[in-house]
């Protein structure tokens, strides 16, 4: 098109050249699938760009079946009270069980997580649960009264699932500036309580139709292969030049570019694992603090169902019906506490609040047992002690993000492979416990427990890294990096 015939357009209005170039960019670019080689194993996974919008959504997405996925291997609690009978197992058996595979897990998780920042974290993710996949329809086909294979089973699918899904936070991060992180913790989170749902939900309505937990884990088998050729098809992860930057906005899209570009001409350096790991003890002791409060968490994981059956005297599907709702309403407060949070820019304050209602509210959960409440009161109580929960994790995972990028933006997947430490440790020693505890002084002490950890967890968080009220948004440094020489950084 020659320049009059360009300038006699432009004043019609019609598209250019350059406008029709950008038109045939899809909207949701990264879903477009671009032939890789062996070494991305057919499709290619790296992102030469930053995502934006729809497409950055579609991403979190993504990432957010993946913790469905991740979760959903270990959706025992839907159904613990027939894998007990069936396997001739006590409560404080279960728990000892699931609290020593749970720590042996985020250890081996570890590995994954310093694999994942010195070379790929999709990668890590998608044949890390391949073998996840098989043992969910092993699982299904487990005889009854076989305690020993149940063991090796689980322990499988647990440290599989654990060294594979270490990975999901740090990909968060990676598609998440800072104005925009406690919403992206929020929606990703959202996967993980969606399949905690799903299993109460599905074990609620189905259970006493199909029979046994093993066919319930069928289901699941087919749901999960699903879910990972979706993540087969779609999973991306931003070039090496972009995780290694810490971004505080979308609209610094140009100088971000023009960083990435300059790092990957420099070469991307990653910090020695037990460098990072003893740069600041301040991220640990608050990895520490989100243990303690998650342990009412856990408690409803492992023992939801079962507990409102012996604490409000309600039938098995009931139980697992009633609970359900709890992760109905951590999935509408997850996003909530995000929006807040990146609105406010607040993450600090924010979260030792709601943890401190998080306390509140777990030891008056402890004060209820026994009483004499409906179905539909107990449904109410637990939308309101999830939604103070799911207020405080959105803020709170946030800053431990931006915590472990301002130390080393590198280094994210060992940071949260160190968080799954700290939370797998304290939380399955607490399941190891809690059935001894539960035996000697009932559901009472147990939730006055959690509640008490949620209220030591506050102070804890006062030392943390981060700004206690509103965060500055900074400009990308640019004067230290070299320029990429011509032709390059692509």
């Amino acid at each position: 098109m020659t320049p009059a015939v360009s300038a006699f357009a432009k004043t019609c209005g019609w598209p250019s050249s350059r406008d029709n170039e950008r038109m045939r960019v899809p909207m949701i670019r990264s879903a477009t699938l671009h032939r890789g080689g062996l070494a991305d194993l057919f499709i290619k996974r790296e992102l030469d760009y930053l995502p934006q919008g729809a497409d950055r959504y579609f991403m979190l997405i993504i990432k957010a079946l993946a913790a469905f996925l991740g979760t959903l291997s270990l959706s025992l609690g839907a159904v613990t009270p027939l894998v007990l009978k069936s396997q001739d197992m006590t409560a404080t058996n279960y728990g000892h069980i699931v609290g020593g595979v749970g720590i042996a897990g985020a250890i081996i998780g570890l590995t994954a997580a310093h694999l994942a920042d010195k070379y790929s974290r999709i990668r890590i993710l998608l044949w890390g649960m391949v073998p996840v996949l098989g043992l969910h329809f092993a699982m299904a086909f487990m005889p009854d009264r076989q305690p020993v294979l149940f063991v090796v089973l689980y322990a499988g699918m647990a440290w599989t699932e654990a060294w594979a899904i270490v990975v999901v936070s740090a990909l968060l991060r990676d598609f998440s500036p800072r104005t925009g992180r406690a919403l992206a913790v929020g929606l990703v989170t959202v996967g993980t309580i969606a399949a905690n749902w799903f299993s109460t939900f599905l074990a609620g309505h189905v259970l006493d139709s199909v029979g046994t937990w093993q066919h319930m884990f069928l289901i699941y088998g087919f749901v999960a292969v699903g879910v990972w050729l979706l993540l087969w098809l779609f999973g991306r992860e931003p070039s090496t030049g972009y995780r290694a930057q810490i971004i505080y906005s979308l609209d610094d899209k140009q100088a971000v570019d023009n960083r990435r570009k300059a790092i990957e001409a420099r070469g991307v350096e990653v910090d020695g694992f037990w460098q990072y790991v003893t740069a600041d003890w301040r991220l640990w002791s608050f990895a520490t603090a989100q243990a303690l409060f998650l342990l009412g968490y856990v408690t409803f994981v492992a023992y939801g169902p079962l507990f409102t059956v012996q604490g409000f005297h309600q039938s098995p599907q009931e139980g697992s019906n009633i609970t359900s709702w709890i992760y109905a309403s951590i999935i509408v407060f997850l996003i909530i506490g995000g929006v807040l949070s990146d609105w406010l820019r607040v993450r600090k304050a924010l979260a030792m609040f709601f943890c401190l209602l998080s306390g509140i509210a777990l030891i008056g959960l402890g004060l209820a047992v026994g009483a004499d409440l409906s179905s539909t009161q107990v449904i109410f109580l637990y939308i309101g002690v999830g939604a103070v929960m799911a207020m405080m994790w959105s803020p709170a995972n946030a800053l431990f993000s931006e915590a472990a990028e301002d130390i080393h933006a590198t280094r994210q997947t060992t940071a949260f492979g160190g968080q799954r430490v700290f939370t797998a440790v304290i939380g399955q020693a607490w399941i190891f416990l809690a059935p001894s505890l539960l035996a000697d002084h009932g559901w009472e002490a147990v939730w006055m427990i959690t509640g008490i950890g949620a209220l030591a967890a506050v102070p804890i968080m006062a030392l943390a890294r981060g700004s206690w009220f509103r965060w500055s948004i900074r400009e990308p440094e640019m004067e230290a990096l070299p320029q990429p020489a011509a032709g390059g950084g692509n």
